[in-house]
């Protein structure tokens, strides 16, 4: 038995614990070095992680060959290319691995069974669209109305404890800014304290 896993989707509902047992169970363990691919943008998503220890990134390439950082998993938190996975469509993102990951993965099917035999499935997964979606418009909004400084700020009140394991050059793309405009505002930020 797995109660982190356990307790995270008793966050969201309250499937039949005979149920839910059974959706442990059929998890695998994985372990994943850093700089390493879960999943790779062009394949369709068939898969759910949860996030034991460590860091993924979920990331995209620009025509013009960049990396950009859409997004960070972290422990106890789900990781799936979403969309890719519901619409059985070729991702166009890219989840990797910052640091070593521990994960429990399942085939995204597992989950998605279940929806059909308990409400209580179909509320976990409508509430993990939900908050997929307000934390993607939480995101679209800072980066329309707020500063960079802001949304660093930001960025370190949602996960101080990680910001010291994330490279600078990730960090600085997740907040659409150079690195070295991330230097300048982390001196501004630590003379002002």
């Amino acid at each position: 038995m797995n109660p982190a896993i356990h307790h995270y989707i008793q966050r969201f509902a309250q499937p039949p614990q005979a149920q839910l047992d059974a959706f442990v169970a059929q998890g695998r363990t994985v372990l994943i070095g850093r700089n390493k691919s879960f999943v790779e943008a062009g394949e369709v998503c068939d898969k759910l992680a949860f996030i034991h220890q460590g860091i993924v990134r979920y990331h995209f390439i620009t025509p013009d060959g960049d990396d950009i950082t859409k997004d960070f998993g972290f422990a106890n938190w789900f990781a799936v290319a979403f969309t890719s996975a519901l619409t059985k469509q070729p991702s166009q993102i890219f989840i990797s691995t910052v640091t070593d990951v521990s994960l429990t993965v399942w085939p995204f099917e597992v989950l998605t069974r279940l929806f059909d035999v308990d409400i209580e499935w179909q509320r976990f997964g409508r509430r993990m669209a939900e908050m997929l979606y307000f934390r993607k418009e939480e995101r679209e909004i800072e980066f329309l109305t707020d500063p960079a400084a802001v949304r660093y700020q930001r960025m370190l009140q949602r996960f101080p404890d990680e910001v010291a394991r994330i490279p600078q050059h990730y960090l600085a793309s997740y907040l659409g800014i150079t690195p070295e405009s991330l230097s300048r505002i982390r001196k501004s930020i630590d003379l002002h304290q």
